[in-house]
């Protein structure tokens, strides 16, 4: 199972009542995709941050995950602190981040 390709956007819907995490982009095969990925009801003065924060995280994911592999292998071929880089490989393991 994959999830919806990133960037994510975010977006209020015509009544003011929700925000929406949408998508608008093109797929491998070239094809455009625009659409509503979830919608959050706006239920107090943190919605907006709450929608935005989950639309950042996910946005800077794949990034960090990147940058992180990067990092434990060089730890791993260039340091003494293995063992660090190999907590947060188990990290991300367990969250799904590392297969």
């Amino acid at each position: 199972m994959t999830h919806t390709r990133t960037p994510w956007g975010l977006d209020q819907n015509a009544t003011g009542t929700q925000w929406m995490i949408t998508v608008d982009g093109y797929d491998d095969e070239g094809s455009h995709h625009r659409g509503v990925i979830s919608t959050l009801a706006i239920t107090n003065e943190h919605s907006e941050a709450n929608a935005a924060f989950i639309v950042r995280a996910c946005n800077a994911h794949d990034d960090l995950v990147v940058a992180l592999k990067s990092i434990i292998e060089n730890t791993r071929k260039y340091s003494d602190q293995w063992e660090i880089a190999k907590s947060a490989i188990d990290a991300l393991a367990s969250r799904g981040g590392i297969k």
